[in-house]
């Protein structure tokens, strides 16, 4: 079955049995209410698989027209794990606010029945949301609820290493290193403990951001290389590669920085990870300012950092800023490829843009 083959990581596998079935249900004329309800909760299950694929895109497609289905059946239950993978879907478009929005109806539908599955669903991906948002103690508290949730649910590995990992990225936002990095060895020590490649893969990138924050660019790209070396899952395979990018183009190799980021945005481009394609191009940002083209890679950020005030990603335009201020201290130092004859071909450029203490 398409349970069975995500379980051993058999994606694509999985993915072809879950679109016959559906292919089969869909297509039925004149279904009853019953089996309605029960196409409701195979895209549900389905949903899984997007994920794993990394395929935001068709799930996005696939829940936006059965929204309507699923809110007529008057099951709060379906309903609410429902909004809670339309809440994810928009997370990946960066529509933040939006996905905040529906995570917290998944949430209110959780409570009225007292469900803590659909509760701890929504928690477990809300530390994300609100971390981008700038909302930090709200996504810890939410992290922290989730993970009660969890412990009612041994066997849901998902719900565990999601949220840990969720808490883990906001510390990172909240600059602390020490949080991250505990949190990203829990969730390695989880993994190896339950065999759960996706687990190790999920600590390994928060440790990465962890030493990211120490300023351990070498560790950041270690940590980064095993989670990917260890990878059964195309998504998995690629969101890595953010944190890698980043430790790169901080550590002045500029090239293997521009390769993983237009690896991400051609992956972002035919799946709809915008979230993971706004890394990417702030990545190549600093590679063009690196390489001498100031003007279209501080474009570049710029353009970032506007997108984030739209959809009011705090945290992460605060990340574009420090990014562009170690880039500008690389050019001050002479540092990495960021050579004397970068600053002549753009002296003009650096002194009306470069603060100068």
């Amino acid at each position: 079955s398409g349970e069975k083959s995500l379980k051993r990581y058999a994606v694509e596998e999985s993915h072809q049995y879950y679109k016959e079935a559906f292919d089969i249900l869909a297509n039925k004329p004149n279904k009853t209410r019953e089996e309605e309800g029960l196409l409701i909760d195979l895209i549900i299950e389905w949903a899984y698989v997007f994920y794993y694929r990394g395929d935001f895109k068709g799930l996005s497609n696939l829940l936006s027209t059965h929204e309507n289905l699923a809110e007529s059946l008057n099951n709060r239950s379906s309903l609410g794990m429902f909004y809670s993978w339309i809440g994810l879907t928009l997370c990946w478009k960066t529509k933040f606010r939006e996905a905040y929005r529906y995570m917290h109806k998944a949430i209110k539908l959780g409570e009225e029945i007292e469900n803590q599955r659909v509760i701890g669903l929504a928690c477990a991906w809300l530390p994300w949301i609100c971390a981008e948002l700038g909302l930090l103690n709200e996504a810890i508290n939410f992290g922290e609820r989730a993970l009660e949730i969890e412990k009612h649910f041994p066997s849901d590995h998902y719900l565990y290493y999601k949220t840990l990992g969720g808490m883990g990225y906001t510390y990172y936002y909240m600059g602390e290193r020490k949080k991250a990095y505990e949190a990203g060895k829990a969730i390695v020590k989880f993994g190896h403990r339950h065999s759960n490649i996706r687990s190790m893969v999920m600590g390994h990138f928060i440790l990465g951001c962890s030493a990211l924050l120490d300023g351990d660019f070498p560790s950041t790209i270690k940590y980064s290389q095993q989670a990917l070396q260890i990878s059964l899952d195309p998504f998995f395979s690629t969101f890595p590669k953010m944190i890698l990018g980043q430790g790169y183009a901080l550590s002045g190799q500029f090239q293997e920085a521009h390769d993983t980021s237009q690896e991400i945005l051609n992956f972002s481009r035919d799946f709809g990870t915008e979230w993971l394609g706004s890394f990417a191009s702030m990545i190549l940002g600093v590679v063009l300012i690196a390489k001498g083209h100031m003007h279209q890679g501080l474009k570049m950020l710029e353009d970032e950092l506007s997108a984030s005030l739209e959809n009011e990603r705090r945290s992460f335009y605060a990340s574009v800023e420090h990014t562009l201020g170690n880039v500008y201290l690389q050019i001050v130092q002479g540092e990495g490829e960021l050579s004397m004859s970068t600053m002549l071909k753009n002296i003009v450029f650096l002194i009306k843009n470069v603060p100068l203490a």
